[in-house]
């Protein structure tokens, strides 16, 4: 139990309850613990009490209003001469005035505790509701909605001109859209969101849909951008240093990118039309001939087989040339990529398709065939891979 005086309380609370730790600086979420204290003598005993704790160290702070019910009964026990007190704070169950026509589940302590959702109309509108992100699926295939994640886990919704909403993904999978927000929205998608409505875990302040939301912090884009952004930092490198244009299909490289959109379940549907567009941008739109000039001008001993090469094959043997890495294991990506392209897309025999899975299995020391953690691996091995060759060309 902490012992204090009401002096040393109030300078320790003097500190407005922020979204980050007073002591390691790193993020805090909402979580409701008991909580004992000492304050000149009178014990003061609260069951489920909102708090803030660090993600990292695990520092734990009242939150703003949390404090208020600490003083407010401090005082109480001194008005009152009573040496104690032990209480259970009631769950009110509020509602604000958004979306009465729906039973929305969600907690109205995230709004009175989370530091910096009450405004000054204190009328609930940024309450955090929380939903399965599967919900995200129909927005995602239905023709007349419009999905875009701009990060990893920060993105808007909309149905045409009728609305763009601000969505995002905390690291419990799940689906957070503000209560205001939900009030805009039409009577389909609210009868369909209700459906994948559930109760709220709190965890709200460590994403990306909080920064930028409230602190108007961006994060990176989706990682699937971030490759395609240093394939052509890559290509202009290598022209204005070595003089080496590959350039190749740019107009087909914009189609292209319409499907770099981030999986959701990362079920198989979801992952292979990134698969393919990623392929036909990193593998199929290159100039082979531009890399085969430079290689014959550079090269005296060159390969038997180097005018049958492929792109990746060129890029095997700029890495080896530049690079002091292991250069298998960066060109490796390339090799899985073009693998998950035949496996889903190409009429392969079932001896044909398993023989391409074990190797990528073996490729990734994997222990199983699981496409969302290769999807994962991989995006995040060709994400190193272009770094490499922007640093060393």
């Amino acid at each position: 139990m902490n012992r204090t005086t009401i002096k040393d309380f109030i300078a320790e609370n003097d500190r407005l309850s922020t979204d980050d730790c007073k002591k390691c600086g790193k993020k805090v979420e909402l979580i409701f613990e008991n909580y004992s204290t000492s304050i000149d003598g009178i014990l003061i005993d609260i069951s489920d009490l909102p708090q803030l704790k660090c993600t990292v160290c695990g520092e734990k702070i009242l939150s703003s209003k949390s404090k208020q019910v600490v003083f407010y009964l401090y005082n109480e026990c001194i008005a009152n001469n009573q040496k104690g007190v032990s209480v259970t704070p009631k769950n009110l169950k509020k509602k604000y005035n958004f979306c009465t026509s729906y039973n929305f589940n969600y907690d109205y302590r995230d709004y009175e505790n989370i530091p910096g959702l009450v405004g000054l109309t204190e009328d609930g509108f940024l309450t955090p509701v929380f939903f399965k992100k599967e919900a995200l699926i129909y927005f995602m295939h239905h023709p007349e909605y419009e999905l875009n994640l701009f990060s990893e886990s920060y993105g808007v919704f909309g149905y045409g001109d009728k609305f763009q909403i601000p969505f995002g993904l905390n690291r419990n999978d799940k689906l957070i859209i503000w209560l205001g927000d939900l009030d805009n929205l039409d009577a389909a998608t609210l009868k369909y969101l209700e459906i994948h409505n559930v109760p709220s875990d709190h965890t709200l302040m460590d994403t990306e849909f909080f920064d930028a939301q409230l602190n108007v912090i961006w994060s990176e884009p989706i990682i699937e951008r971030q490759i395609v952004n240093l394939r052509n930092k890559f290509y202009d490198l290598l022209k204005s240093k070595h003089g080496v244009d590959i350039h190749h299909l740019d107009n087909e490289v914009i189609k292209a990118l319409e499907n770099i959109n981030k999986p959701i379940t990362f079920s198989e549907s979801e992952i292979a039309p990134v698969i393919s567009a990623l392929h036909k941008i990193l593998i199929e739109a290159v100039k082979k001939d531009a890399l085969k000039q430079y290689y014959e001008s550079n090269v005296t001993q060159k390969d038997k087989n180097y005018k049958n090469w492929g792109s990746i094959k060129y890029y095997d043997y700029l890495l080896s040339n530049f690079s002091t890495k292991n250069v298998r294991d960066l060109i490796s990506p390339l090799y899985i990529l073009n693998d998950l392209r035949i496996i889903f897309f190409h009429l392969l025999s079932s001896e044909e398709e398993e023989k391409l899975k074990q190797n990528i299995v073996s490729s990734f020391n994997l222990t199983v065939f699981d496409v969302k953690t290769i999807y994962l691996v991989l995006v995040e091995k060709l994400k190193e891979l272009y770094e490499e060759l922007n640093a060393v060309i």
